[in-house]
């Protein structure tokens, strides 16, 4: 009766945490014997030492890096660690190969922490380096660097720059967007203003990334004005002929102009009757409602 709890126990730790440790099977329980009965009867292997997976579950070649990342702090489970950023996290080559960037290779496994971590695998590669909770996002179960901090430590790893290179312009092309202004931010304030700015740009002529093409990426973005705002205005824009109000507003989308705020109007898009011959609208937008929202979009921009 206890062996069959002690096998109930495993599923359901393996089908929460996917690879698991020793240590997280002790908090529910599970004694060390029926860890190594359960891998000799062909219910779990051994991903590394101390960390489990169940068999047949359907394996990745990132387990081997889950399991080297749990075992940093083997007690917590991973919901725990999500809730309290430690300051561990995958990045450097690991990261750009689990983002889909360039041509690194997964191992040997980077991994950055705020303080010294100590391992014996072979495989793995521990750097103090202090990497803050908006710059990871958590895929496959485990913390990996956003694609802009995951360039930046593959120029602070002196990875070779065409390899970064090759990194960048995959990020760059990938449909998530590459924000440029938290690349410069990064280089900047380790480097200093002209010594980062050089870098970056080497670095974008390497990519091939023509500067002016990311430039008004660099600028702040348009504060204060909704989406809808923004829509109606060019819709508006485009049917009236006022070319003149499209680029009034896009220029001064790259000035970022923080103190443009969006007056107080009735919702844009509610049912009234629909504007004749008009197929850029499926929403029963009437003639009111935008001729409304263009006049307070022209009074915010002035």
């Amino acid at each position: 009766m206890v062996k069959r709890n002690h096998i109930s126990a495993i599923l359901e730790l393996a089908e929460s945490e996917g690879v698991f440790t020793t240590a997280q099977a002790g908090r529910l329980g599970i004694p060390r014997d029926a860890l190594h009965d359960a891998c000799a009867s062909g219910l779990l292997e051994r991903v590394a030492h101390g960390a489990y997976r169940l068999m047949g579950s359907g394996s990745t070649e990132a387990d081997e890096l889950v399991a080297l990342w749990k075992l940093t702090s083997p007690k917590l489970f991973a919901h725990e660690r999500l809730a309290k950023w430690d300051g561990v996290c995958i990045g450097g080559s690991s990261a750009a190969y689990l983002n889909g960037m360039g041509d690194l290779h997964l191992s040997p496994y980077r991994i950055y922490s705020g303080k010294r971590i100590n391992s014996r695998s072979p495989f793995a590669r521990f750097s103090v380096r202090h990497v803050s909770r908006r710059d990871v996002s958590f895929e496959r179960g485990i913390p990996i660097t956003r694609p802009e901090r995951t360039v930046f430590d593959l120029m602070l790893d002196r990875e070779d720059p065409s390899l970064v290179a090759d990194a960048l312009r995959d990020a760059a092309s990938s449909s998530g967007g590459f924000n440029f202004a938290k690349l410069e931010e990064m280089l900047v304030g380790k480097f200093g203003k002209v010594k980062g700015e050089h870098l970056l740009k080497a670095l974008l002529a390497n990519s091939g990334i023509p500067e002016g093409a990311i430039r008004w990426r660099t600028r702040r973005p348009l504060i204060g004005l909704t989406c809808g705002t923004v829509i109606a205005c060019l819709f508006v824009a485009s049917h009236t002929g006022a070319i003149a109000e499209k680029l009034a507003l896009l220029v001064k989308a790259r000035q970022g102009l923080a103190h443009v705020r969006h007056p107080p109007c009735r919702p844009v898009f509610h049912h009234r009757r629909p504007i004749k011959g008009s197929s850029a609208l499926t929403m029963g937008t009437g003639y009111r409602s935008v001729t409304n929202c263009h006049r307070a979009c022209t009074a915010s921009l002035l």
